[in-house]
């Protein structure tokens, strides 16, 4: 019995590939569904964003121009949640968000380098965690500077 060699070949559409490389995208897809086409649980920001604080070391930057909360909101948004148990060390980041009717909300950052995913959990959830792409983890560098 003779065998012949197998090929395998794979297919990535287009809309595939601009969600990971292409962060002014990311806006556009969390408004549609909090979900994402595969099915994967997104976070969620409750209401209309007044004010976003970030600490890190006991210094605190306060963003409160819409450029950065829109930033900060598409990258909690498109936030994917991973399967498994959670067992993390003290986050980089405390992010607290303060909605236009004044209550808060915590996330814990877990910033990677550049060229890197980070982490975030919601102070309201922390059994679960949630991962941003390395384009994303950019702009957080970028705010946080």
């Amino acid at each position: 019995m003779s065998s012949s060699p197998s090929i395998l070949i794979g297919c990535q559409s287009q809309e595939d590939t601009q969600k990971e490389n292409d962060p002014s995208k990311v806006a556009q897809q969390t408004e549609a569904s909090p979900s994402s086409e595969d099915g994967a649980e997104k976070m969620k920001i409750k209401d209309s964003i007044a004010k976003i604080s970030i600490s890190k070391d006991g210094e605190v930057i306060s963003l409160n121009d819409d450029a950065s909360i829109e930033t900060l909101r598409a990258v909690i948004e498109s936030a994917t949640k991973e399967d498994g148990i959670v067992n993390m060390s003290n986050p980089t980041h405390y992010v607290d968000v303060v909605y236009a009717n004044e209550d808060k909300q915590r996330f814990y950052f877990w910033l990677g380098e550049a060229g890197e995913r980070s982490a975030i959990m919601s102070a309201d959830d922390k059994h679960s965690i949630y991962t941003v792409s390395a384009a994303l983890t950019e702009k957080i560098i970028i705010l946080t500077q």
